[in-house]
């Protein structure tokens, strides 16, 4: 009876373990997410000149009347 339950608690155990390995790819992927999502630094001079670039994007759109 004793094997039974410990053969039992065996297989449970190596049924719950990951063997594929995929530790390394999910590093990989959230280290990319990681740097994406990262705060990064902006000067007053950069926000102006995207506000700008934005602005004449903006301007060349067709207008709907």
């Amino acid at each position: 009876m004793k094997q039974i339950i410990f053969v039992a608690a065996l297989a449970g155990t190596l049924c719950g373990c990951d063997l594929k390995n995929n530790r390394i790819e999910n590093t990989k992927e959230l280290n990319r997410e990681i740097k994406a999502s990262q705060i990064k630094r902006v000067t007053n001079v950069q926000l102006v000149s995207s506000a700008d670039e934005w602005g004449k994007k903006l301007r060349k759109l067709p207008k709907k009347h």
